[in-house]
């Protein structure tokens, strides 16, 4: 049955109406594509290369499909985003359920086009599910996997299609594997009847994948045809489903693999990327010249040497697969043609789009407009955010609720592809396994985009809560460095050498002792067929997997550690004593070779290091962190020429490395090259605003070399700045490096350390902001106490009066039941988004102004916020009290609902604030305070300075005035 074509009811479309087809490959790799391209075996890929620009995009971390093809769809990293991982836990904690696009907490690019006017087909994406109420169609993620016998026609999961009135004639849609026959399954295994399917179930899973991919392509060619759009975006996983299934047939043979498998199974990867090509094909046919195609993919993934042995026994263990950089194509009216592009991000791909159909980016996206791509760059004028962009968007309100039963086989389905754990027999233990890897994954966007202050309590909490989790250990001891807490960090080392210890030998005896149990049960142990038995069973070998890697321990990583921590300490030759050992142990083989480069090139073994690094790029010559250190490498030795052609390999993969386009434009200075050095050197500040080096080398250009006395003053300026900061840092002893911004890697512990000597950009302090620079008047200052209300602010403001600073107030507002010693407030603050001309008022003074306005506070001033925190179902329970005792309504929303509007709202909030420098913020946990007030006195004197009374402002706080409490008591 075939849906009526919409498009015949639109009249007097303009001609010259532009369109966008995004089509994503999930893992689609061009070490797979080129062979074939060459062997003339992908036409239509080939076609689009020829019509417009191809190149590497760089994927971010962790790799992880919901994610990234969430930071696709909105140009945001997943801390901004909200998807967190590939499961969440049920609304009422009754188990878990695959991930939803409810988690998503920002507009994607199709939202923002449902503002414009535009209409989007969606279909399949990652997670789309349940279907969004767009100007359009949308068919979620879960829509492809049929049910029921071969034949047999049901409708669609419930939220798979929006909007429902198509969801009976595109069920008929999906294929199931049941109607895969013989000679069709023949097109990937050539000689598929040597398969005894009884006992081999590959076939199973290749008719599945294969059936999925059929569903997704069929509705979507059924949607481009008859369907009326100006934007498509279809998303296929089948590439990477074919990967992990098939990929370690794939040829070249690997040394442990059968020769049997391999003759059967090594034609699978091929032939599924030359079916890709054919559906590409048909996907083209739609395209007039006015569309602008994009295909992409979010990774790579290894199809040759660099494939892993093993896959480690931890959720998500299989990313371990991925290629650090996947494909893209772009051709279009507007596009280069048979051209290259370089320095592309999966984070661009949202705000190219938008410049496609003539919109601006997002400040707040942290990807850019690709405008190499164009035959002339688009004009960019970004807006502060489109989620502030009122209009209808197309998004789901927040109390939609899922199908339980589709979830659970949802979800099912990602246990299968081992992207997630087997579940546990207690649901409570599941649940918190699956907020486990959330907040781990979460850690490592953090630390990904260079947020190490984020990340490092998420690691800790998580490592606490799970001591044989050596990954979470890891990931703390790699966010300690750039923080410059070198201490904390010897001591999380020590700790995690001695759990690594402790742990192992533990394990070692776990495993012996299941050894003796299955020797005693002999033949009575079930056979693996009984499919009820079968989660015990696949749970009981995914734990026997993690006893096996807690069993070997982590000895040459620990070395690797030992190493970076005597760099950072000076103990250089502490370091190379264990640099020795890793020598012995031939761990350069093991990952480790570009970080036992750095640490040669701090000792001055410049030689050896190049050889290194040398041999390290003939294993991989796409390794853009090695090619960066070779850059460095060369420039210490002085061959400026050298450094500039390994730091322009190393960007054409990899734009986003401000320390490389630093060093870049110091050595096109050093070249006499002074033009070329001041656009490195402007990419380097715009990528890291407080990059030290990059301003005093502008500085040096544009006085010595340009002869701009007013812009070298200009960066002068701010290069002063910026030393003074760190001056003030180490006088409080929290010396930290001012630089570069980390280049997107996820090599563990390892990846930061490689910036031992200096090529990170640091957070600042977990517990203070660094002052404001020079010229600041203190007497003109607005000091700001803010938070949600009834979060502890009435309390700060005394707190801060009996300091001995002077409140802004009318008084207008008097003492109370709810509030017996004031609120000290100032009425027109509550104008402040209209009218802000009170506002030199404040100068000098403290005023309390609600967190929902503080985006609102104008530039030109300087800020000292104090922003108050408090357990946000205290803050609900207290404001439904307060509500009930004035006689007013409460919220319609539900305890819950209001908690994660608030949560929300904040992050937005946070999130503006950090990038406005006339701010700085100081975050003060109520609860904490209560708990501690000379503890929180000591750090707002700190915060606010002299003058200030300790002694007075301890005695302002009240904790028998608190009502409401937290069942746990935590903040």
């Amino acid at each position: 049955m075939r849906i009526e074509n919409q498009n015949s009811k639109i009249k007097n479309l303009p001609e010259s109406k532009p369109r966008v087809l995004l089509i994503g490959w999930d893992a689609a790799d061009w070490k797979v594509i080129e062979p074939l391209l060459e062997a003339g075996q992908m036409p239509n890929l080939a076609r689009v290369i020829a019509g417009g620009v191809r190149g590497n995009i760089a994927t971010i971390y962790p790799v992880l499909s919901p994610m990234l093809w969430t930071s696709i769809a909105t140009g945001k990293r997943a801390y901004q985003h909200g998807i967190h991982g590939f499961s969440g836990p049920l609304p009422d904690g009754a188990g878990v359920r695959p991930i939803t696009l409810l988690s998503r907490k920002t507009k994607a690019v199709w939202n923002i086009l449902n503002q414009t006017g535009h209409r989007s087909l969606v279909v399949g994406w990652w997670p789309s599910h349940p279907a969004e109420p767009i100007n359009g169609v949308m068919v979620s993620n879960h829509f492809e996997r049929a049910m029921g016998p071969a034949g047999a026609v049901t409708t669609a999961p419930a939220g798979t299609i929006h909007p429902v009135s198509l969801a009976a004639p595109l069920s008929e849609l999906r294929v199931s594997p049941m109607e895969l026959s013989g000679e069709f399954l023949r097109l990937f295994v050539p000689e598929y009847e040597k398969v005894d399917q009884a006992k081999d179930k590959r076939l199973h899973s290749l008719g599945k994948i294969i059936a999925e991919t059929m569903s997704i392509h069929a509705v979507a060619t059924e949607l481009l045809a008859t369907q009326a759009w100006d934007f498509a975006a279809i998303y296929y996983s089948g590439i990477d489903h074919f990967g992990h299934a098939f990929m370690r047939w794939h040829p070249p043979p690997l040394p442990w693999v059968t020769e049997e498998d391999f003759a059967v199974y090594q034609h699978v990867v091929n032939n599924a990327y030359r079916c890709h090509d054919a559906m590409l094909g048909a996907l083209m046919s739609y395209a007039d010249e006015n569309t602008t195609v994009i295909l992409m993919s979010d990774h790579g993934f290894h199809p040759d040497h660099l494939r892993p042995a093993y896959i480690p026994a931890e959720p998500a263990g299989p990313a371990v697969e991925h290629r650090h950089f996947g494909i893209l194509c772009i051709k279009g009216p507007a596009i280069r043609v048979n051209e290259r592009v370089f320095g592309a991000s999966v984070l661009d791909i949202c705000p190219t789009v938008l410049s496609l159909f003539g919109l601006a980016p997002g400040r707040d996206m942290d990807g850019k407009v690709m405008l190499t791509a164009f035959k002339t760059p688009p004009p960019v004028e970004p807006i502060e955010s489109w989620d502030d962009v009122l209009g209808e968007a197309g998004m789901h309100p927040p109390e939609t609720r899922l199908d339980a039963v589709a979830s659970a086989q949802a979800f099912e389905q990602l246990v299968g592809l081992g992207y997630v754990a087997p579940p546990v027999a207690d649901v409570q233990e599941t649940v918190a396994e699956c907020v486990r890897e959330l907040k781990y994954n979460l850690a490592r966007a953090y630390r990904d985009g260079n947020f190490a202050g984020e990340a490092a309590p998420l690691a800790e909490e998580l490592w606490t809560r799970w001591p044989r989790e050596h990954r979470f250990g890891i990931l703390l001891v790699d966010c300690l460095a750039p923080l410059q807490q070198v201490a904390r960090r010897r001591a999380a080392i020590e700790e995690l050498g001695r759990r690594v210890e402790l742990y192992q030998v533990e394990a070692k005896t776990e495993l012996a002792k299941r050894q003796d149990d299955s020797r005693a049960r002999g033949g009575a142990a079930k056979d693996g067929n009984d499919p009820e038995d079968q989660p015990r069973q696949t749970r009981a070998q995914f734990e026997e997997r993690q006893l096996r890697e807690l069993a070997h321990g982590r000895p040459l990583l620990l070395e690797w550690l030992l190493v970076s921590q005597a760099l950072l300490e000076k103990r250089p030759t502490d370091a190379r004593k264990y640099l020795a050992k890793l020598a012995e142990a031939d761990a350069v083989g093991d990952g480790l070779s570009e970080l036992v480069a750095s640490a040669l090139v701090e000792l001055g073994d410049l030689d050896a290091a190049l050889s290194m690094l040398e041999a390290a790029l003939e294993v991989d010559p796409e390794n853009a962190l090695v090619l960066s250190q070779l850059a460095g490498l060369h420039f210490t030795a002085g061959r400026f020429d050298k450094a500039i052609a390994a730091a322009t390999d190393s960007l054409s993969l990899l734009y986003f490395q401000p320390a490389i386009h630093a060093l870049l434009g110091r050595a096109l200075m050093a070249t006499q090259r002074p033009i070329e050095a001041e656009q490195e050197l402007l990419v380097a500040v715009s990528q890291s605003p407080r990059h030290l080096a990059a301003h005093e080398a502008l500085a040096q250009l544009y006085r010595l070399h340009l002869d701009r006395p007013a812009e070298a003053f200009a960066q002068e300026g701010r290069a002063r700045s910026l030393r003074h900061e760190l001056a003030a840092l180490r006088r409080a002893g929290k010396t930290k490096p001012l630089g570069a911004g980390r280049p997107s890697s996820d090599k563990g512990a390892a990846a930061s350390i490689a910036s031992s000597s200096g090529g990170a950009e640091a957070e600042p302090p977990l517990d203070m902001p660094p002052p404001f620079g020079p010229g600041v008047e203190s007497e003109r200052i607005i000091t700001v106490v803010s938070g949600l209300p009834r979060s502890g602010t009435s309390m700060m403001m005394q707190l801060v009066i009996a300091a001995g600073r002077t409140a802004l107030t009318d008084g207008k507002r008097a003492a109370d039941e709810d509030n017996p010693l004031g609120y000290v407030e100032f009425e027109k603050t509550l104008e402040l988004a209209r009218d802000a001309a009170w506002l030199p008022l404040a100068r000098g003074k403290v005023v309390k102004i609600v967190a929902q306005l503080l985006p609102h506070l104008p530039a030109g001033e300087h800020y000292h916020i104090i922003l108050m925190e408090r357990d946000l179902s205290e803050v609900v329970a207290s404001q439904n009290a307060m509500l009930a005792r004035g006689g007013r309504a409460v919220a319609k929303l539900d305890g819950r609902q209001l908690q994660q509007t608030y949560a929300a709202q904040l992050q937005r909030v946070r999130r503006q604030l950090t990038r406005r420098p006339e701010m700085r913020i100081l975050c003060v946990r109520y609860a904490e305070l209560l708990a501690d007030p000379a503890a929180g006195v000591e750090r707002a004197a700190r915060f606010l300075g002299s003058p200030f009374d300790r002694v007075a402002a301890a005695g302002a706080v009240r904790p028998e005035l608190r009502r409401q409490q937290a069942p746990n008591g935590n903040t």
